[in-house]
């Protein structure tokens, strides 16, 4: 981990796992605005926050002490919040949700027109998605399309909200593999 990335974690519950600088790199390679910064800066939606200390702190469970107490696989955001952030970030976090269609479209709503959204969940060929009882879903490269449109499915995606700007699976064995992502916000007329 870099200097850079270090002095925004602020915390060990990422143990090293997902390295700031790596999305920061790929934000200019893919032409998007700089990742945000400060990442203290409370316009930075930071869903599933968990122990982290970064940005709008959104959890369920209350005794993180988060900004907003909110599940969102069964609740949604305050309407105060509709197109409110200018980014999104979601590290270990979606892979604990059972309504993922919910979830993507709660955090589509309260993003600004062409916001990103930087995601890091396990892959599904990692050993680290099978041990934690918690996870509810598993991840490939394939699973972002459903939401672009991009992929044919069973059944098409009925909202094509997203663009996949970004993904690599990163790690050097199968305990540790992540599926690192960067999506945009597209508008769409509805």
């Amino acid at each position: 981990m870099s200097k850079y990335s270090e002095k925004w974690m602020g915390s060990d519950v990422f143990s090293g796992k997902v390295d700031f600088d790596h999305f920061f790199q790929a934000s200019s390679k893919i032409e998007l605005p700089p990742f945000p910064q400060p990442l203290s800066s409370k316009e930075i939606l930071n869903i599933g926050c968990g122990k982290t200390h970064f940005g709008f702190r959104v959890d369920k469970n209350s005794a993180y002490n988060p900004d907003l107490v909110l599940d969102l696989d069964t609740e949604s955001f305050p309407e105060r919040f509709s197109s409110f952030f200018p980014a999104a970030v979601a590290l270990h976090f979606l892979e604990h949700v059972a309504n993922l269609e919910h979830v993507m479209d709660e955090i589509w709503r309260v993003l600004q027109d062409d916001a990103p959204f930087y995601i890091a969940v396990p892959h599904f060929k990692s050993d680290s998605a099978f041990q934690d009882f918690d996870h509810k879903r598993f991840f490939s490269e394939e699973t972002f399309g459903y939401f672009e449109g991009s992929k044919e499915f069973f059944h098409e995606c009925p909202k094509k909200r997203w663009k996949i700007l970004y993904q690599e699976v990163r790690g050097n064995n199968y305990k540790n593999l992540l599926l690192l992502a960067i999506l945009k916000k597209e508008t769409v007329n509805e």
